[in-house]
């Protein structure tokens, strides 16, 4: 008696697998990328680049009759430019000016203690002079740094960086040129009856995507212009332009970014040589961009990007941070509003109306 003859499926050419098996290899793969979401964490910020600048390439071969091709080279080499200038301005100007001021730490952390505090300290039934405290705090943080734990972080930086900087444009001119066809493979994961649906509900969420990406842009500009306003034009400090751009796109993290925007304010106000009450405003100013970032801006810019409403934005960042960090949150909101969209379609398909 054949197989068939028992009432047991055949797995023939072409058959489509069962439920259970395309359930269990697309588990399988989330759960990798799961665990691997730090390590993919360099690709997904590329595909979000790609995504962002594919309209440019699109634009090219429409009105300028550009080549597919030559539409991503153009792009591609804009970015590379940008890229250069970037770290050109980092290691060569900025650079130079950290190593410039770290022979002067001492004489600019002992004044701005004075200014602060004044020229002696009692504390624990003693007085501490400027210049003791500057020098213990400058111990303190050579001692931290001369750790074997510090030195191979920072060992890892330096060589680590500069090889994932290099990875991700190799990846972007592999996402310009061939986003589609990488969006077709993954389609594969899933059996030929569902793809059709897949497909529709990818056209639906594109739009809404490029609508959050504009709304990020938004937020990210807003930080930074209220930023360069204080530290520009009313403190004058030094890469005020630099620092502000850093904090508008750190202000987008939750915990971390709000901790590096305080360290790179108060890096400022002792760098300049700014008083008490210039880092009290710094401090003001980070707890301004928190509060207005978290509960105004981002609410309205990015739930009438996405059509959701403000509170809804709000819950998804605090469920994304609390259960992948800070991958989390950047996809929080995107993926709430595609868990809407795919409702949406699927209240359609039964004939039923959806909110």
């Amino acid at each position: 008696m054949s197989a068939g003859d028992r009432g047991v499926p055949m797995n023939r050419g072409g058959a489509e697998p069962p439920g259970w098996a395309t359930a269990a290899t697309v588990t399988a793969v989330l759960a990798i990328c799961y665990f691997l979401r730090y390590a993919l964490l360099p690709i997904a910020l590329v595909a979000a680049l790609a995504f962002v600048l594919r309209p440019i390439v699109r634009w090219l071969q429409r009105r300028l009759r550009v080549p597919k091709l030559a539409g991503v080279i153009i792009v591609y080499v804009a970015v590379l430019a940008v890229a250069g200038l970037a770290a050109w301005y980092l290691v060569g100007v900025v650079g130079d000016r950290i190593v410039a001021g770290a022979s002067d730490a001492p004489h600019l952390l002992t004044e701005q203690i004075r200014r602060m505090v004044g020229p002696q300290i009692h504390a624990f039934g003693q007085d501490i002079s400027a210049e003791d405290l500057s020098k213990r705090l400058l111990d303190g943080v050579k001692d931290a740094v001369a750790k074997p734990d510090a030195a191979i972080l920072a060992g890892g930086a330096i060589v680590g960086l500069p090889a994932v900087g290099v990875l991700m444009l190799v990846v972007l001119f592999y996402f310009l040129n061939s986003g589609r066809q990488i969006l077709q493979g993954a389609l594969h994961l899933f059996p030929p009856r569902y793809r059709g649906h897949i497909t529709l509900l990818g056209a639906r969420i594109e739009p809404m995507l490029r609508h959050y990406v504009r709304g990020v842009i938004a937020v990210t500009i807003y930080t930074a212009v209220v930023c360069w306003l204080v530290l520009g034009l009313w403190f004058h400090a030094s890469f005020a332009l630099l620092i502000s751009v850093a904090v508008g796109v750190l202000e987008l993290i939750p915990v971390v970014g709000p901790a590096a925007s305080l360290v790179l304010f108060g890096i400022v106000a002792v760098v300049d040589g700014h008083g008490l009450w210039a880092f009290a405003a710094f401090m003001g100013l980070a707890v301004f961009l928190r509060v207005s970032v978290d509960n105004v801006v981002g609410p309205l810019v990015l739930g009438r990007a996405v059509t959701l409403h403000p509170v809804v934005v709000i819950i998804a960042f605090l469920i994304g941070a609390s259960l992948f960090g800070i991958i989390g949150v950047f996809v929080a909101v995107p993926v709430a509003a595609a868990v809407k969209i795919v409702l949406a379609t699927w209240y359609e398909e039964r004939g039923e109306k959806h909110p």
